[in-house]
């Protein structure tokens, strides 16, 4: 699939000084963080623009603290900037992009096993001798990269409507709820 991806998205590489932009090491980092941190609810504009959005920085992150062309302490703009319009043009909302309905078909079964495996290791941080750590706002899916990605505000709404509707109906009966989780 990345040999696939690498072809289709060639086009949409820059140059800097005879070097495509982002270089197979980073593009190769960039499918992998797509893969991982794809939603599994849908995306509508404005959540999609900030999801690409979220990807970029995380990227720009990743490279800097990589330190092959660019850092923390000398950031090359030029790369970065290239990098940036990168994700943004293999990301376009466009029928006619190829890459992102190759990488649908590639990750509908891989998300559906993450699913089972984060499960998985769910039950086993909660059984397992020893204090789970749970961070607030993770009761849900969470899909959030590192700093400062990690640090966007918690969604009390959303959670207390997901708790209200787990509670049993009036007469005490357990059975329905079980019936619908």
């Amino acid at each position: 699939a990345v040999c696939r991806w690498k072809e289709i998205n060639r086009d949409k590489k820059n140059r800097i000084e005879e070097e495509e932009v982002p270089d197979a090491n980073d593009e190769y980092l960039l499918y992998q963080t797509l893969i991982g941190a794809w939603p599994l609810e849908p995306m509508y504009s404005e959540n999609y623009a900030e999801f690409v959005r979220r990807i970029q920085e995380y990227m720009i992150k990743a490279m800097r603290e990589a330190k092959v062309h660019t850092s923390w302490i000398s950031p090359n703009e030029d790369y970065e900037r290239a990098a940036r319009k990168f994700i943004e043009a293999i990301l376009k909302l466009e029928k006619s992009n190829s890459f992102l309905r190759s990488f649908a078909e590639f990750h509908a079964p891989i998300a559906r096993a993450g699913i089972y495996n984060a499960l998985a290791q769910t039950l086993l941080k909660i059984t397992a001798p020893g204090a789970p750590d749970f961070y607030q706002g993770t009761e849900l899916w969470d899909f959030n990269l590192v700093d400062p990605d990690n640090r966007r505000p918690v969604d009390f709404t959303k959670l207390r409507e997901l708790l209200t509707s787990l509670a049993p109906k009036d007469d005490g009966d357990l059975t329905e709820l079980v019936s619908r989780l």
